[in-house]
């Protein structure tokens, strides 16, 4: 009796192929004819917007733009105030560069880098992408001693992470 039951049910469990497949086969034919086109349909687009274009007549404003003070964060530091005179890059050494910061995030580093140039008024700060990770790294150092004065600076603001290491630098006119 037993056998004759698993029998039964492996016959009427067992499925046949030929509809499992002919229902797909099916549903793709009338995707394809759907998507086919039907040339009678294609509408061609020939609207001319060059008589309908405006002018508006904005003028631009020009607005006269002041200094704004500088704050100094660093008592009893000279800094050079080089906000004015352009500098020419002519040349790349091996140099010295404080990295402040390293993420994954080019956000979070473009972040990191507009904090540092605002609150320690450093001109050449870079975001450089060394796989996997975005580096924010300050100066172009040619001694050890700059530096290691800037780490110690970073130090004091809170960047405990900053590190002195050795890379390509700018050097200016």
């Amino acid at each position: 009796m037993s056998a004759v039951v698993s029998t039964f049910i492996f016959l009427s469990c067992s499925a046949s192929t030929g509809s499992r497949y002919e229902k797909t086969v099916k549903e793709k034919d009338t995707v394809e004819e759907s998507l086919t086109e039907n040339p009678a349909d294609k509408k061609e687009e020939d609207f001319n917007f060059v008589p309908y274009r405006e002018d508006f007549g904005f003028e631009d404003k020009v607005i006269e733009s002041k200094p704004v003070e500088k704050v100094e964060a660093w008592y009893g530091y000279d800094t050079n105030d080089s906000s004015t005179s352009v500098k020419n890059y002519t040349n790349k050494i091996w140099g010295y560069r404080v990295q402040v910061f390293a993420t994954d995030n080019l956000e979070e580093a473009n972040s990191a880098r507009t904090d540092l140039y605002f609150k320690t008024n450093q001109k050449s700060i870079y975001v450089i992408f060394d796989p996997p990770f975005y580096k924010v790294k300050a100066g172009d150092f040619s001694n050890l001693e700059d530096a290691n004065s800037l780490t110690f600076k970073l130090s004091q603001m809170g960047y405990t992470e900053s590190r002195v290491v050795k890379d390509s630098i700018n050097v200016f006119k």
